[in-house]
């Protein structure tokens, strides 16, 4: 099997994973609001009919990484991706 960077993929958001998105889109926020920029407004978590978040595969990795470590992490169920066909 052949990954691409660019792969979609699904993850079920423990808590610790939505908080990580919520704050990084309320920094966003500040920062925009804060040069001038029109407010994008408060964070919706987009989720599937299922209950997941889907992104690019090196996006949820530049996201997240800093949660990746030897003992696992703890931002999504079962620890699992799920590649879109």
């Amino acid at each position: 099997m052949i990954i691409s960077l660019n792969d979609e993929v699904k993850v079920k958001l423990k808590i610790k994973g939505v908080d990580i998105l919520e704050t990084r889109h309320h920094n966003l926020r500040v920062k925009i609001i804060s040069n001038g920029g029109k407010d994008i407004g408060s964070y919706s978590l987009p989720l599937d009919e299922d209950g997941y978040y889907t992104t690019q595969l090196w996006v949820l990795l530049n996201i997240f990484h800093t949660e990746f470590n030897w003992n696992g992490f703890d931002v999504f169920q079962n620890n699992e991706l799920i590649f879109k066909d």
